[in-house]
């Protein structure tokens, strides 16, 4: 079975929320089903360049790009 990276925006502060790009919003990290994942590194850093923007005051500094192994 191939695995292959996918890339996520998370934000791990008090609380863990994941990105959901549709929503433009963060949303609690349980609820896989709305997170935005990429496939490709550049494309996620632009992403989270933006939304680390977009959330300048006193969240940016806890929003990360992470990344997770998934089957192919």
């Amino acid at each position: 079975m191939a695995t292959k990276t996918v890339y996520f925006i998370a934000y791990y502060g008090e609380h863990h929320f994941w990105w959901d790009n549709d929503k433009k919003r963060f949303v609690p990290a349980g609820m896989r089903l709305y997170r935005t994942t990429w496939d490709d590194l550049g494309e996620a850093l632009k992403a989270i360049h933006r939304v680390k923007h977009d959330y300048a005051t006193g969240w940016a500094d806890d929003i990360y790009l992470d990344s997770e192994l998934t089957v192919a």
